[in-house]
């Protein structure tokens, strides 16, 4: 029984991997202000505890994730990116903000 438990709730890991989003929008954080900040706060977490530093994700990487998204499809991927360079050309007369699509798919969790 303590089998079938367990094989049932792999079952349900599984159905709920098919549900995570695989891909992301975000902006690019690249103010060398902002930058250093989130060096000097990184160093100071690793600093308090080591084991932090495996969490720490270069700050030439830095960006803010505006939503993610569950596309399963070549169809629903055109859609997005169509959605996508719309809301880019507001975004730039707005805010100036670039958005960019960054696919999961390479990524480890």
């Amino acid at each position: 029984s303590s089998s079938s438990a367990s094989a049932s709730s792999g079952a349900a890991s599984v159905a709920s991997d098919s549900q995570r989003p695989n891909f992301f929008v975000c902006f690019r954080v690249d103010n060398p202000r902002i930058v250093a900040q989130a060096n000097k706060i990184q160093q100071a977490m690793v600093a308090a505890n080591p084991r932090l530093q495996e969490a720490c994700i270069p700050t030439y990487s830095l960006h803010v994730t505006l939503l993610t998204l569950r596309l399963t499809s070549s169809a629903e991927i055109a859609k997005a990116a169509q959605v996508l360079q719309v809301s880019r050309r507001f975004c730039r007369v707005v805010t100036h903000v670039c958005v960019c699509v960054v696919t999961t798919t390479n990524v480890s969790t």
